[in-house]
C-alpha cells in the first residue's frame, strides 16, 4: 500500500471539476511556504558543501530531492494555475563537494542535523495549519502531502543523529 496513493484516492472525488479561485488566505500561505522552501534549500545546499560526514550529506541530498524540491514544484503549479505571481528566488547555491573549512567558519555536523530536525518541524507545523485553513482539495492535498514526506523523512534521519550522538535528548523527568 502506498501511503500517497492512498492520499490521493481519499481526495480524489473532490480533485475533479472546476475549482473556485483560491481564497486570500489559500493564495498567502502557499506563496509564503514556497518561498521559505526556496530558501530552506539554499541554506541546505551550504550544509551539504560544508558537511563532513557521508552519510549526513546523502541524507541532505535526499531531502532536497525527494522533499523540498517536489513541494516547491507543486506549490509553483498550484500559483500559476491560479494566476499568482511567484516569489523572486535568490540565487542558487551550487554543489561544491565536501568543503574544507576551519572550525568556527562553518557549522558542525551536529549543528547542521538539529537545524535540519528544527526545519522539519516547522515544515510540518505549517503545512499542518495551511492544510487546515484550505477549503480547496488540490490545496490541501499537496500540503498534506508536504507534511507527510517531512514526517516520513524525519523517521528515517532521527538513527542517523542518534548514531552519532547529534541528537539533543532532555533530562529525565523524575519528581
Amino acid at each position: 500500500m502506498n501511503l500517497f496513493e492512498v492520499m490521493r484516492d481519499s481526495f480524489a472525488p473532490y480533485l475533479d471539476g472546476e475549482k473556485p479561485p483560491l481564497h486570500i488566505g489559500e493564495a498567502f500561505n502557499i506563496w509564503t511556504f514556497l518561498a521559505a522552501s526556496q530558501e530552506t534549500v539554499r541554506t541546505e545546499m551550504v550544509f551539504y558543501n560544508v558537511a563532513s560526514d557521508p552519510e549526513l550529506r546523502a541524507k541532505l541530498k535526499e531531502l532536497r530531492d525527494d522533499v523540498h524540491l517536489s513541494a516547491i514544484q507543486d506549490l509553483q503549479k498550484l500559483l500559476l494555475d491560479a494566476g499568482v505571481p511567484l516569489p523572486k528566488e535568490t540565487e542558487m547555491i551550487p554543489d561544491l563537494g565536501p568543503c574544507e573549512a576551519s572550525f568556527g567558519t562553518k557549522p558542525t555536523d551536529a549543528q547542521i542535523a538539529n537545524l535540519v530536525v528544527f526545519n522539519l518541524n516547522q515544515g510540518i507545523t505549517y503545512a499542518a495549519e495551511y492544510l487546515t485553513n484550505t477549503i480547496r482539495a488540490d490545496v490541501g492535498y499537496v500540503f498534506m502531502k508536504i507534511m507527510t514526506k517531512k514526517v516520513m523523512f524525519g523517521a528515517t534521519f532521527k538513527p542517523l543523529m542518534v548514531k552519532n550522538g547529534w541528537i539533543k535528548v532532555p533530562p529525565e523527568y523524575k519528581k
